[in-house]
């Protein structure tokens, strides 16, 4: 069983690209260089996450009969208005799109998602699906000073008390929030 995401499989296939097209054999230098820009292309988290949707994919086709590389547009399509059916999410969706199609370029396969079956299949289910964002309700300054009169003294409670404020003074998302660290600020007189 192949697993596209594998590494060592994407890099061997790259370097004896890399070999096809040149004169000389490669160097170890120059497979140490070619796998350090490789393993730069995509992070840790997007080849696992890969990896895991086209393994779902596999196991989708395994189970009706299709084969997953190189994969009929029919397939997919099949696969994408089944996720959209059981609810999935439209970034979901698309995240596995964008693995299935990876996994076909990477084996130089024809890509099924930019058959005409497949983008208009997309475009539908973006329409029933939908776009928009279900954001949540802004926390208010009266809030705010209710969750800070309920943190404990001390040091741990000056902390907690720092981390809301900024939140709420940057209008920082949780994500954004938890990425700050002590260089990204700058100590200021007015």
């Amino acid at each position: 069983q192949l697993v596209i995401m594998n590494d060592n499989h994407f890099l061997s296939f790259i370097i004896k690209r890399t070999h096809m097209c040149s004169n000389t054999s490669l160097t170890t230098e120059r497979a140490a260089r070619t796998r350090r820009y490789v393993e730069a292309a995509k992070s840790e988290n997007t080849r696992r996450a890969y990896e895991s949707h086209i393994n779902d994919f596999k196991d989708f086709c395994s189970e009706r009969g299709y084969t997953a590389i190189p994969a009929l547009p029919a397939a997919v399509v099949d696969y994408l208005t089944f996720l959209a059916d059981i609810g999935a999410k439209l970034s979901t969706i698309q995240v596995k799109a964008s693995a299935i199609s990876y996994a076909h370029r990477v084996e130089k396969q024809p890509n099924p998602i930019k058959s005409v079956e497949v983008q208009e299949t997309m475009r539908g289910i973006r329409r029933v699906v939908g776009m928009a964002q279900h954001g949540k309700a802004p926390l208010l300054l009266e809030n705010v000073r209710l969750l800070l009169d309920q943190l404990p003294e001390g040091l741990r409670g000056d902390r907690d008390k720092a981390i809301l404020l900024v939140g709420f003074g940057g209008a920082f998302r949780r994500s954004e929030l938890v990425g700050v660290t002590v260089p990204d600020i700058k100590f200021e007189r007015d």
